[in-house]
């Protein structure tokens, strides 16, 4: 479906910090169904959450720029990954591959651990001591993730489906850009 959803029921609070913005569904019918709504609903989220790795990506990329160096975790010859928590991505292993397709990256989930956000930033403060990137591989020793424990999730990028996530945040993005001239009137 065309159906665009800009899930911002509390202004936007990340990219374009545009706090009047206002939730809202584009391209409704009458023959439009609640699955579709709901899937909308699903897709927006997920890329608002890579509009906000994108600015992060491009931030990194320009501090590269001025220390000019290659030792980062998102090494171009690497793949990066995301470590995902909360009880929507863990009751949802849809939303996570989601993720996964629509930024390209593996999306990591640890099932029955505690303070999931902590240990995150424990995990990439790790690899960046290391100078490794996070890796969900079991060759080296700087491992992060084990593969084979029954409590580690992991989303990889289905990469047949790159042209429909790259034309679904066109039109979100589309969206987006139309509906901030009505937001700042």
């Amino acid at each position: 479906s065309n159906l665009v959803v800009l899930p911002f029921l509390s202004g936007e609070r990340s990219t374009g910090f545009r706090t009047h913005a206002q939730g809202c569904i584009l391209g409704l019918t009458r023959d439009t169904t609640p699955h579709q709504i709901l899937k909308a609903c699903m897709e927006s989220v997920v890329l608002r959450l890579h509009a906000v790795l994108s600015l992060m990506e491009e931030q990194q990329q320009q501090q590269q720029q001025l220390i000019s160096h290659s030792d980062t975790l998102n090494d171009r010859n690497n793949v990066v990954t995301l470590v995902a928590s909360g009880a929507a991505l863990e009751k949802n292993a849809l939303w996570r591959q989601m993720l996964a397709d629509a930024t390209g990256k593996n999306v990591v989930f640890v099932t029955q651990t505690f303070e999931a956000t902590a240990r995150g930033a424990a995990i990439m403060a790790a690899a960046a001591l290391q100078k490794q990137p996070v890796t969900t591989t079991t060759t080296t020793t700087t491992t992060v993730f084990d593969d084979n424990d029954d409590n580690v999730v992991v989303s990889k990028p289905n990469p047949t489906r790159r042209a429909y996530w790259d034309q679904t945040r066109k039109r979100h993005n589309d969206a987006l850009k139309a509906m901030s001239s009505v937001w700042q009137s």
